[in-house]
């Protein structure tokens, strides 16, 4: 089983039919990969340990949300995760671009942006949630992953985008 590890001590882990989970640094679960109907593999159950009652930054932005923070004055800093190969293929204007393999090396990068909102994207949000979650334990308080990622960003807002 091969096991990424990002910055905090997140480890992934990713084996053809196997749960995947992502812990915190104390080992509580995230998030977890689930087998569905064939071979889709899905994440579920994704909750972020906060303290009670504390609702200011959920985990996930919809393509919807992210649409009108983008349109509006409030615009957050938008950062692709995937590989170089991917960007090529499509892109959300206006975004950074630091592929999740470079993350622990170019953290520093980031710091700028610390105090700015942040959307993580990917393809289909899997290792956006992962990025958001390393770097809100790395001290970024206001990142959120785009759920469904540039996939469902491409299908209900913003058509132009290519999808593959």
């Amino acid at each position: 089983m091969a096991t990424l590890a990002l910055t905090a001590g997140i480890p992934i882990r990713k084996a053809a039919g196997v749960r995947g989970r992502v812990r915190d640094e104390s080992g509580r679960m995230l998030m977890r990969m689930r087998r569905c109907q064939g071979s889709c593999l899905r994440w579920a159950s994704v909750r972020e340990r906060r303290p009670s009652g504390d609702t200011t930054h959920p985990i996930e932005v919809t393509h919807d949300d992210l649409a009108m923070l983008l349109a509006s004055d409030a615009r957050p800093v938008l950062l692709d995760c995937r590989t170089h190969a991917e960007r090529e293929l499509a892109r959300i204007e206006g975004s950074l671009h630091l592929p999740i393999s470079e993350l622990e090396g170019r953290l520093g990068e980031l710091r700028v942006h610390e105090e700015c909102a942040i959307v993580v994207y990917c393809h289909h949000g899997v290792r956006s949630l992962a990025v958001t979650v390393a770097l809100r334990q790395a001290g970024f308080d206001d990142v959120r992953s785009l759920a469904g990622g540039i996939e469902k960003w491409s299908i209900h807002i913003d058509a132009t985008v290519p999808r593959y």
